[in-house]
């Protein structure tokens, strides 16, 4: 494991030497890259656009640019190669973890995910969409804003953590079609249709489809329980579409997904026969409207679905089923007005109403053990000011009311300081509290074996001090240090209660403190290089150490253009350390190596590209904590996979 964090480090110094070298016969064009660099523009960390160094938060952008030269298929992947984010595939979904926090089993929901700024989150699990349960092709993805650290202040529930936004290309970011097939081993493919054109200069229209399937590793091999074999399918199509004209922007998305289960999970049998299903729709209708250079007003509304299918094959042999059905709505409005040029006021609100969620847990002898609808409803209100203070300083007010049919009314807020001192110096302090409301899984599903309901749960909190130092360095090399900490207030965890059964339950604070830093560099010539690093300590009430937080994490990620720019070969690594598991043990240190190489207009032909890529390029044997519904302690990460392809654009 060490050798091949030790190998990627001799590659990049490798890299960043000879660029050195070769730097004083290069045109003087680093510094123009650098600003390029500095004046992309963010949306989420304030609802209006700032430039990221300005922005009052923690904040990272993965462009199409990286998604494209680092090869990244999935969002999680795209994810991983951000400061402080870590991943954890448990053979069926797949998780995110933030600065240290990601409880084996906790559906990833407190991180809010938007898409063009309108929640994904559905309100069973309050889950984010990873993996190819994502109903955007990363092809048609522009960009990916991540911002660290609470946001319920601005976006309500969920936001404890982290928020992403998924900024959706439009038509004239393509203007034209394009095609991809990708094949490898483990009987893999993945092919994907985009379509973008600028109508007129008032309409706008893109799609994307996109279908993928694996066979998986043929064995997979969890300590503590029997090799299960042929048992790791995963088929998953989705779709996107979106047409702007004038003030107006319907979107349109969705994702099928199935999942074959090899882990034994939930007490079924170590063989082929578990699986889930998930099929998401989105729909979003966008109103906005600019009055005059200093008002704009914003509406939109949504209405989405998502259900899930669980076959757990259970003794017997006997087909357990579980079954979720729900439909919900959102409507929302934000008012920004510019009382002067100094000051920048927002007013917004948000209205949510659960048409159905209906939870099923039956089989073939029992019948129903669980069947219930609980419609749900929330609402919210949030104002935010920017006060531009004097041309170096900016600060940001903010605070949200939400209310909760299922749940205690909860009340956020932020504030936050940017100063530039000097040209090259930004510096930031900020503090934010954030709310989750308990999901409606956890406050009324009760399976009759295992889980017990909790309908007296009580929101949970946390609270988060961070300061930030954003440094241009010497030789057009972007810097960034960041020390925080945390605390959760009524956290809400899975306990066991006796007789081998579950349930949900606030089991008091938890808190961590770390640092991260972060390094960036782009060459003219195409060459790129990121170092980033994080180092935290986190703690729950009783002074254990956190399960599944590692201490420390590494990130390198290289693009080496070969020859020319034309040709790039780019490796993106993680490297974690030991975690604790549920029981106590450890999974041990391990890291995720990718690459990805590109060829542009091969054989001559324009606008025809080659791509070869490898997962866990080293093969590395890694490990993840079980959670509460496996037997096993330790669950393997997948083996390598290849994938080779090719891409014409019309």
């Amino acid at each position: 494991m060490r050798r091949t964090v030790l190998y990627v480090l001799l590659v990049s110094a490798w890299a960043v030497t000879c660029l050195a070298q070769a730097q004083g016969d290069l045109p003087d064009l680093t510094k123009m890259s650098l600003e390029e660099l500095l004046e992309l523009e963010i949306v989420t960390s304030t609802r209006n656009v700032k430039k990221l160094r300005d922005a009052p938060a923690s904040a990272a952008i993965i462009t199409a640019s990286d998604i494209e030269e680092y090869g990244y298929r999935t969002l999680d992947e795209a994810l991983r190669s951000v400061t402080g984010l870590y991943v954890a595939n448990d053979r069926n979904y797949t998780y995110l973890g933030v600065r240290g926090f990601l409880i084996p089993g906790d559906y990833s929901n407190r991180v809010l995910l938007l898409i063009d700024g309108y929640r994904v989150n559905d309100p069973a699990y309050h889950s984010p969409t990873l993996g190819y349960l994502l109903p955007v092709p990363m092809e048609a993805i522009k960009q990916i804003e991540v911002v660290k650290g609470p946001g319920s202040a601005l976006y309500g529930s969920d936001a404890l953590l982290a928020t992403i936004n998924i900024i959706t290309k439009d038509g004239a970011d393509l203007s034209a079609a394009a095609v991809k097939g990708e094949g490898g081993n483990k009987s893999t493919s993945r092919s994907v249709l985009s379509y973008g054109k600028k109508l007129s200069p008032q309409s706008d229209f893109v799609a994307s489809g996109l279908f993928y399937q694996t066979n998986g590793d043929a064995v997979v091999k969890s300590p503590g329980i029997a090799d299960i074999h042929d048992a790791d399918a995963e088929q998953s199509y989705l779709g996107f579409g979106k047409f702007r004209y004038g003030d107006l922007a319907l979107s349109v998305s969705g994702s099928h997904r199935s999942k074959d289960v090899p882990t034994g999970s939930f007490s079924t049998l170590t063989q082929k026969g578990t699986s889930t299903l998930d099929e998401y729709v989105f729909t979003n209708l966008r109103y906005y409207h600019a009055f005059d250079s200093t008002k704009n007003l914003s509406v939109s509304t949504s209405y989405n679905t998502y259900d899930y299918d669980g076959h757990y094959l259970i003794a017997g042999p006997l087909d357990s089923r579980d079954q979720l059905r729900s439909s919900w709505s959102r409507s929302e409005l934000q008012f920004q007005w510019d009382t002067t040029t100094r000051n920048r006021f927002m007013l917004g609100g948000a209205y949510d109403r659960a048409f159905k969620v209906k939870q099923r847990v039956f089989d073939a002898v029992s019948g129903d053990t669980l069947n219930i609808n609980t419609p749900t409803w929330s609402w919210g209100v949030f104002v935010q000011d920017q006060l531009s203070v004097t041309p170096d300083l900016d600060l940001v007010l903010g605070s949200r009311f939400d209310e909760y049919r299922d749940s205690s009314n909860a009340a956020t807020y932020r504030a936050a300081a940017v100063y530039r001192p000097v040209k090259d110096t930004t510096l930031k302090l900020l503090f934010g509290t954030a709310s989750r409301a308990p999901t409606l899984y956890e406050l009324f599903y009760a399976d009759g074996a295992t889980l017990v309901a909790n309908p007296h749960l009580k929101l949970e909190m946390i609270t988060t001090y961070e300061a930030e130092i954003v440094q241009r360095l010497p030789g057009g090399i972007e810097g960034t240090l960041s020390v925080y900490k945390y605390k959760f207030h009524d956290l809400l965890s899975q306990v066991g209660i006796g007789g081998g059964q579950l349930q949900y339950q606030n089991i008091g604070s938890s808190k961590a403190k770390g640092l991260e830093i972060d390094f960036r560099k782009r060459w003219s010539q195409g060459l790129a290089l990121h170092l980033g690093g994080i180092f935290q300590k986190a703690r729950d009430g009783n002074g254990a150490t956190r399960t599944n937080s590692p201490s420390s994490i590494l990130n390198i990620g290289v693009v080496v253009p070969i020859f020319s720019k034309r040709h790039t070969l780019a490796l993106d690594l993680q490297y974690l350390s030991s975690r604790k598991t549920l029981i106590g043990g450890d999974t041990g240190e391990s890291s995720v190596t990718t690459v990805n190489f590109r060829s542009r207009d091969v054989f001559g032909v324009k606008r025809l590209d080659f791509t070869a890529a490898a997962n866990n390029l080293f093969n590395e044997r890694a490990f993840i904590p079980g959670g509460n519904e496996h037997r096993q302690d330790l669950i393997p990460s997948p083996t390598r996979t290849f994938l080779f392809g090719l891409e014409f654009r019309f």
